[in-house]
């Protein structure tokens, strides 16, 4: 998007505020809150049928590692007669952020047939 030598102010102004907050409130405390609010999302969302987590599973292996699941929440409702698209369209429409990720954004070839994921952050 810019060459070698541009940059975005807006955006050096935006990181410089962000690592004041981590700074003030604490990337640990950071991290839990963020857990918290992610693993809260996905126990609402196995309440509906129809929704599917596409979140990679908990594994002995990650707790065993000290690997924690990041706080992206990562799902799909086309149980719902639902795509990602409209979903996305209606979480922005109240200014929710929120992205899609294309079936094909998986090192799972055989997974590249099921439907675009939502992806949603606290």
């Amino acid at each position: 998007r810019f060459e070698m030598w541009e940059s975005s102010p807006a955006l050096h102004c935006g990181l410089a505020v962000a690592i004041d907050a981590c700074r003030t409130i604490g990337p640990e405390r950071i991290f839990r809150r963020a857990s918290f609010l992610a693993e809260l999302l996905r126990d609402e969302l196995r309440q509906n049928q129809g929704v599917t987590l596409r979140d990679a599973p908990e594994t002995s292996t990650a707790a065993a590692t000290s690997a924690a699941r990041c706080a992206i929440v990562t799902f799909e409702a086309s149980g719902l007669g639902i795509t990602a698209d409209e979903i996305k369209e209606a979480l922005t429409q109240r200014r929710i952020a929120v992205s899609v990720a294309p079936p094909f954004h998986t090192f799972d070839d055989s997974a590249w047939n099921l439907p675009a994921t939502v992806r949603l952050s606290p």
